[in-house]
């Protein structure tokens, strides 16, 4: 059985963004910059977020990661090289699943958070 979204259902703007790699012009050292891969409407689902391990994590300052699915019309360009940009937020994408016939994408993204 096939997914069914309606186009009531991708009503938040998202922006999928590829990162590339450059040169630092006083140093030459490698920068990585992030671009606009495709801007595109989308169903985002958040879930509850979680703590998180962060290597490194001090007491005084605790991660938390919140899983989100993004789901989206099919694209076959879209891989976990990849971001998500929802407004301010940064989701890493962390899996991609085709919904149906190559009619929808559901990625799996999370969210780090850190609080002081």
């Amino acid at each position: 059985m096939a997914l069914q979204l309606s186009a009531g259902q991708l009503d938040r703007q998202v922006v999928i963004e590829a990162a590339t790699a450059s040169k630092d012009g006083t140093f030459g050292a490698q920068v990585l910059t992030w671009a606009t891969l495709a801007t595109v409407w989308a169903q985002v689902l958040e879930s509850s977020a979680e703590p998180g391990s962060n290597p490194g994590q001090t007491a005084a300052v605790a991660a938390y990661v919140r899983p989100t699915k993004v789901r989206m019309r099919w694209r076959g360009d879209v891989t976990t090289r990849h971001r998500v940009r929802h407004g301010a937020r940064l989701l890493q994408i962390t899996g991609v699943a085709e919904l149906g016939r190559r009619e929808f994408l559901e990625l799996s993204c999370q969210e780090w958070a850190h609080e002081q």
